[in-house]
């Protein structure tokens, strides 16, 4: 399951001494169902014909003692034969390679390669991937080369293939635009853990407004995530993260919102203007008799999530300022109303009055 593993190493990197937000488990049965049988790649020059050829399903295995993948195919044989410049190799193991010339008759028996695939970070956030060892065992090859060539070993050929992917790894941007407001650091918060039937990937999950970056004040809590050996992949997300959107949304001055009466609904009796609202503040209708009124919705502290089981409590400190709008279309504001939601374990949902101010 190589694709899964390396498609999560493409979305995760590193920031030392935290605690992920979000933790996404891999396990040895979403390894085995999402493995792809190899297709055998050649990139042929001139013209080569396959006489035969015998490739059996490769193994992906956890290995705990190198932090990543064990990773072997035997029994492969083939026989080949034409006018050749080429490099052969599958989905996850280059064969031969060769950059010379001509024609050749070949027959392989028998290889059997075993390599293992480091999974890490970098310094500078990205995910890394190494060889950390690699050793083949052909039991018989028949060549006969024409022209020039010569025979590269596998294990080399295998290490340039890893190299190569170690660059695309570095290219690759950590975060992901969610929207013109936020984006989304899915960095890694640590090296990947690996164990005999999963990998973890830690990843710092935390949301941010690019325009005004700055780190939320508090920090991300630790949670364990339970892996399930039925499961093939789990995710878990922490209050860390819906409390980063929270602040990023509070920061970039997006959690607000004016509300004037073309926004009521028509068959409401309460309108925003000054007789309406004056059946509940009578000074209303006294000082300012007969004008439209607009209204600003906005949080006054950044909104906190806390998860908990069975329910999520969102906490909301907000506020409305009330403005009456003047003949020549300038806002005066009138009062304010400090408001608190809350949410109970039943999942019911309340605003309570913290204070009301008219404003002179």
């Amino acid at each position: 399951m190589l694709y899964i593993v390396l498609w999560s190493l493409a979305l995760v990197s590193c920031i030392c001494g935290e605690n992920p937000a979000i933790q996404l488990a891999l396990t040895d049965k979403g390894l085995q169902t999402g493995k792809v049988n190899p297709t055998v790649i050649l990139c042929v020059c001139f013209s080569m014909h396959i006489t035969k050829l015998d490739f059996p399903e490769p193994e992906v295995h956890f290995s705990p003692p190198v932090s990543g993948l064990d990773l072997s195919v035997s029994g492969l044989s083939m026989a080949l034969t034409g006018d050749w410049s080429t490099h052969l190799g599958t989905s996850f193991l280059v064969l031969v390679c060769s950059h010379d010339g001509g024609t050749f008759d070949m027959a392989i028996f028998d290889l059997s390669l075993r390599s293992f695939l480091g999974l890490d970070r970098d310094s500078s956030g990205h995910p890394s991937v190494s060889s950390v060892y690699c050793e083949v065992d052909i039991q018989t090859v028949n060549m006969q080369f024409y022209g020039g060539a010569r025979y590269t070993h596998v294990c080399p050929c295998v290490e340039n293939a890893i190299q190569s992917l170690e660059r695309h790894l570095q290219a690759i941007n950590m975060s992901v635009e969610v929207n013109p407001v936020m984006s989304l650091d899915l960095s890694l918060s640590a090296p990947p853990a690996v164990d005999p039937g999963s990998i973890n990937f830690g990843l710092r999950g935390e949301f941010y407004s690019p325009e005004s970056h700055r780190d939320p004040p508090f920090v991300a809590p630790p949670f364990s995530l339970p892996v399930q050996s039925t499961y093939m992949l789990s995710v878990g997300v922490s209050e860390y993260t819906a409390n980063s959107a929270s602040f990023a949304y509070y920061i970039s001055g997006h959690l607000q919102a004016l509300i004037n009466d073309s926004m009521i609904p028509s068959y409401c009796p309460i309108r925003l203007n000054t007789s309406s609202m004056g059946r509940f503040i009578p000074q209303l209708s006294q000082m300012y008799p007969d004008l439209l009124m607009v209204l600003q919705v906005y949080a006054r502290q950044t909104p906190l999530f806390t998860f908990q089981p069975g329910f999520v409590k969102l906490d909301l400190l907000s506020a409305i300022k009330a403005f009456v709008v003047q003949a020549n279309s300038t806002l005066t504001p009138v009062f304010k109303l400090h408001l608190v939601r809350r949410t109970s374990r039943s999942g019911l949902v309340w605003f309570s009055m913290q204070r009301f101010n008219i404003l002179k």
